[in-house]
């Protein structure tokens, strides 16, 4: 809840009168540097994400409608911003992702002899192959949740969906890329 004094600070910024805008700066910035760091888990985004956010609240407060919700608003944005740098993040990912994945398969199979390494590096070759044939939908939770390390929860809400639909697809993409790499070892028999 918003005491009288805050409220009475949030009408002033919301007429454009942002003499005060430093409290509220001040008094929210953890809150939202803090929320940005447990999504992001990097404090030099989680830091640009809070700049970012102070900056827009700063820009727009004048069209909250009611400062009441304006501890909700400036998460809503705070969030926002969050999956919007999520999503650029696993994009760039994506584009090097091929190496970064093979990488990562390859590293999982170090202390393997050197005849089933090449099987190994064929079969993550064909791995990777069809997980960049995957759809957009799936092929990102799929990053998020085996390569970034995020939880469903979290993918839930980068995605906008339901924990039941990333889980859905995630048990998809595992379907998907079994049945074409099985496909794949009957066809090389």
């Amino acid at each position: 809840m918003i005491n009288f004094n805050e409220k009475e600070i949030l009408e002033q910024l919301r007429n454009n009168n942002m003499e005060n805008f430093n409290l509220i700066f001040e008094k929210y910035y953890n809150k939202v540097f803090f929320f940005s760091l447990k999504m992001l888990k990097d404090e030099y985004h989680a830091e640009e994400i809070t700049q970012e956010v102070f900056i827009d609240v700063f820009n727009c407060i004048c069209k909250l409608k009611n400062v009441e919700f304006f501890n909700s608003w400036l998460m809503k944005i705070a969030l926002n911003k969050i999956n919007c740098r999520i999503k650029k993040i696993i994009s760039e990912k994506e584009k090097s992702s091929n190496n970064d994945i093979l990488e990562f398969l390859e590293s999982e199979n170090k202390n393997i002899i050197p005849e089933k390494s090449l099987l190994n590096k064929e079969l993550n070759t064909v791995l990777l192959n069809e997980i960049s044939k995957l759809n957009e939908k799936k092929k990102r939770v799929l990053i998020m949740y085996y390569f970034n390390n995020l939880s469903l929860k979290q993918i839930a809400k980068i995605e906008n969906i339901p924990v039941g639909t990333v889980k859905s697809r995630l048990f998809s993409c595992k379907k998907d890329l079994e049945k074409k790499l099985l496909l794949k070892e009957l066809i090389a028999i």
